[in-house]
């Protein structure tokens, strides 16, 4: 059978530092403290069920096994489904922590490591991340561990709606207080945690250890940004792992889905429909609909904006980006 595109149903994640401002995106919450919502997902943590149509009730990855390259690309066949969507809002800060690099994660038997980036949605007064490290030697590091004393070498970077920061794996970081965010990842959720304000949740210092990159540097950004006819795009992350794209709309976009890759589609704002062979998709804020692989060509008409992410050919989008600019 050929996939259309798919709609799923959101994974609800509870967490100490989390609330209930998720539901100005995401529309009504379970009860608790809802941290985060998996929005496209194929962990097995939290593992993404289609909303409507005819693969209702199917889980992302028995899809992604059953369809392969059909639904994910010839780029990501040999792989389990490559990236995750999800929002993130904190009521109060998150752990310092940092994530696997992809060595060390198939060293202990994961799939993968996890690269993150973040788009800010929303940012209260003053709020700010902790992203990389002020200069310092892995023994000043290790030190700061030990010492419970890491928050005073992390580098403070204020944000505000609109900005981008990609975290590569083995970067201190920790998202504080007041911001509402969409993350993009790798399929992963393994987090060393090396200081959670007297969580109890226990640290991951020796993990840590083996991963941290002392010299990591990520800092907010507003991307790349071009126009064309109906459109503006900017390019805020492009690397091996995946890539982001803002597309904001003020008629229409014609896009492509081929056989290397899926694209995922994020509403940020506006009402939106996206048009395909065979039918049509409304949009709105907090959805997020997969194209899967071979969909052909697609049309986004109206007036707002969406997140577009996939697995990239690096190199060539690089030629793609640099002849547009020239």
């Amino acid at each position: 059978m050929s996939i259309a595109p798919l709609r799923f149903e959101p994974v609800y994640i509870r967490k100490p530092w989390g609330g209930r401002r998720l539901e100005a995106f995401k529309g009504e919450l379970p009860p608790g403290d809802i941290g985060e919502t998996w929005d496209v997902s194929a962990h097995p943590q939290g593992d993404s069920v289609v909303a409507d149509g005819p693969l209702a009730g199917r889980t992302l990855s028995s899809l992604t096994e059953e369809f392969g390259a059909e639904l994910v690309g010839t780029r990501n066949a040999d792989v389990p489904f490559p990236l995750m969507v999800r929002y993130v809002s904190s009521r109060e800060n998150l752990s310092i922590q940092l994530h696997p690099t992809e060595s060390y994660a198939h060293k202990i038997g994961e799939p993968s490591g996890k690269d993150e980036a973040w788009y800010v949605l929303d940012a209260t007064p003053g709020a700010y991340v902790y992203a990389g490290l002020k200069p310092c030697t892995i023994a000043e590091y290790r030190e700061a561990t030990r010492t419970g004393t890491l928050a005073d070498i992390v580098e403070i970077r204020p944000v505000s709606a609109g900005d981008f920061i990609y975290i590569p794996a083995g970067t201190v970081h920790a998202i504080c207080a007041g911001i509402t965010l969409i993350e993009f990842c790798e399929n992963s959720n393994t987090t060393y945690r090396l200081f959670d304000y007297g969580r109890n949740r226990g640290l991951d210092l020796e993990d840590g250890e083996e991963v941290v990159n002392v010299d990591a540097v990520a800092a907010p950004h507003r991307g790349l940004s071009w126009k064309g006819e109906g459109f503006e795009s900017a390019t805020l992350c492009l690397t091996d792992r995946f890539a982001v794209t803002k597309l904001t709309i003020s008629e229409q976009f014609e896009g492509r889905v081929g056989a290397e890759t899926f694209q995922v589609l994020t509403c940020i704002e506006g009402d939106l429909a996206v048009a395909f062979s065979g039918g049509e998709l409304a949009l709105a804020p907090g959805q997020s609909i997969l194209l899967p692989a071979n969909l052909g060509e697609y049309r986004i008409t109206g007036i707002g904006s969406v997140l577009q992410s996939l697995t990239a050919d690096v190199l060539a989008e690089r030629a793609r980006l640099a002849d547009l600019l020239t």
